[in-house]
């Protein structure tokens, strides 16, 4: 999700993983055979996601797009949380606790890709 946000080039690969979800994206998850990557195929709810969170954030103008990816990140930064293996079930509430402080307008786009991303 990370990535569909910072956007990416078309011509990217998927690595299949040894893991689900946001663990997915953890290099330590990652297979490979000998000195390669195995190669996976983006599902189609993944591409789905993309297309709709892609549209949602285009739909914002620079400064407020600019503004979104920044609220996030500090919520994550305040929580000391530099890796998915940092978010545990501990710090979980705290982090929607702070998500709560963020800007309104910050938080309504939050709560919609979230629920782009668990019920689209």
């Amino acid at each position: 999700i990370i990535g569909m946000i910072l956007y990416h080039t078309k011509n990217y690969k998927v690595v299949k993983s040894k893991s689900f979800g946001i663990l997915e994206h953890d290099a330590f998850n990652w297979e490979c055979n000998n000195k390669e990557f195995i190669q996976a195929h983006q599902s189609k709810r993944s591409k789905t996601l993309e297309q709709k969170l892609t549209q949602k954030l285009e739909s914002l103008p620079p400064l407020k797009r600019l503004k979104f990816v920044e609220d996030i990140f500090n919520v994550f930064k305040v929580n000391n949380i530099k890796d998915t293996k940092d978010i545990n079930i501990n710090n979980i509430f705290k982090l929607f606790k702070d998500f709560k402080s963020i800007d309104k307008n910050t938080l309504n786009l939050l709560l919609e890709l979230i629920i782009i991303i668990l019920f689209k």
